[in-house]
């Protein structure tokens, strides 16, 4: 059985990096055992990304590669007695052999040490460029399989960069990675603030506000062919753009008439319609899953969220 994989993107220089400075009391032990032959200098270690992932959890506790007793590449190549001496719960070993039809085969093994049987075993064929995305689907699978949790780590983040300038001017940057802040592609630079990025469900595009022009205005960009679409330049606010669970609708906050209000906008039709109607700032709108309310932020009395249907 092969993981679906998601769309890849060219490396680039990443300039994100997060760091976990606290776990969860109980964490797992678990080891992961280097994937490459003893000897071999690949340019992506998977095992490494994976154990990586697995600790910025803050729910498992990788072993250190010295302290492991052996280092197999399979299933039948694992001692179980010698890793049930020193205290680990669950295994994981791989390899990484040139593919047939593709740059690789990746395959690996989840093991329960105590009982000696195997949890999840998959090959997985990829392109060089992909075996990253491949380490981060690993440790999703793994992740799953272990908590009952559906695992991010495949998933991409997108942010806002601010680099100073001579004198006071100051270059913004929209930029998408990986979850680890590695792969980092910039999708925009201006010399205007940037904005509020959000993701599409597909995860194909992001919509985010730019002051190009030194106005607000709010843009949807397709992340594989660059194209953006500029679907909100109103008069005054045009801000907080928010997709709608099917990906066919933006809520949005304007302030066309008067104060900010919350709109909804169909992208196919670009029709335009008015969900609320008070003298307070109503701002930040957050669709319910599905998709029938919206949540937001309002300034008016009795409480700073309101929901309304839509």
């Amino acid at each position: 059985m092969c993981l679906a994989f998601l769309a890849w993107h060219p490396t680039a220089q990443a300039v994100l990096k997060i760091k976990i400075t606290q776990g969860v009391a109980g964490a797992l032990p678990i080891a992961i055992a280097p994937f490459d032959p003893p000897g071999s200098q690949p340019t992506v270690d998977i095992a490494a990304i994976v154990a990586a992932d697995l600790e910025s959890s803050g729910g498992f506790v990788p072993m250190p590669r010295a302290d492991m007793p052996s280092q197999p590449h399979g299933f039948s190549e694992i001692n179980f007695v010698d890793w049930r001496r020193v205290g680990m719960d669950n295994l994981v070993v791989g390899t990484l052999r040139p593919g047939i039809e593709t740059d690789y085969q990746v395959e690996f093994w989840l093991v329960d040490v105590y009982k000696g049987t195997q949890l999840l075993a998959y090959k997985v064929p990829a392109k060089a460029a992909q075996l990253r995305l491949v380490a981060h689907q690993i440790s999703d699978a793994i992740y799953e399989k272990l908590t009952g949790v559906k695992g991010a780590f495949a998933t991409r983040i997108a942010y806002v960069t601010v680099q100073q300038r001579s004198g006071r001017s100051k270059i913004y940057g929209l930029q998408v990675a990986d979850i680890d802040g590695e792969n980092v592609q910039t999708l925009l630079t201006s010399p205007q603030p940037l904005m509020s990025p959000a993701w599409s469900p597909d995860g194909r595009r992001l919509a985010y506000v730019s002051f190009e022009g030194r106005s607000s205005t709010i843009y949807v960009q397709d992340l594989g062919s660059g194209h953006r679409d500029k679907v909100a330049a109103e008069t005054g606010i045009n801000s907080a753009p928010a997709w709608s669970p099917d990906g066919r609708r933006l809520a949005l906050t304007l302030s066309r008439d008067g104060d900010p209000e919350i709109y909804v906008l169909t992208l196919a039709s670009r029709q335009l319609r008015r969900i609320t109607n008070d003298p307070a700032i109503d701002t930040e709108p957050s669709w319910s899953p599905d998709g029938t309310r919206l949540a937001f932020t309002s300034d008016r009395g009795g409480g700073p969220v309101d929901t309304r249907g839509v």
